[in-house]
């Protein structure tokens, strides 16, 4: 963990990226997903705590679409790096779920 936040530190698109956060925060405002696309939110659980409706902004992003799911992770925001088995397994039966049903369609009838 040690050596990831060392490497972070100074690097250029991580910078970068810090600088837009609040105007790419601004861009997605009221911004929601297509109701046919699935998605999977993973929020850090100190985030859910510390941050006032971090929860309630995830959800209404889900507005309308027909399958999402929020989960909580015990951590700290980059949950990638101390959450990634549980994240894996998570995004594996999300796919699974999502995806169409393998079933053979019934042959066509002959007349």
């Amino acid at each position: 963990m040690r050596l990831m936040t060392i490497w972070n530190f100074g690097n250029a698109a991580v910078a970068d990226e810090s600088a837009r956060v609040a105007s790419n925060a601004a861009a997605l405002h009221g911004l929601t997903y297509p109701e046919n696309m699935p998605v999977l939110h993973f929020l850090a659980s100190d985030s859910v705590a510390t941050i006032p409706d971090w929860l309630e902004s995830h959800k209404n992003q889900l507005t309308g679409v027909n399958r999402h799911e929020i989960v909580e992770l015990q951590g700290l925001h980059n949950l990638q790096w101390t959450q990634s088995t549980a994240m894996a397994k998570k995004i594996t039966q999300f796919l699974q779920d999502s995806a169409p049903s393998r079933a053979q369609p019934a042959p066509p009838q002959v007349q």
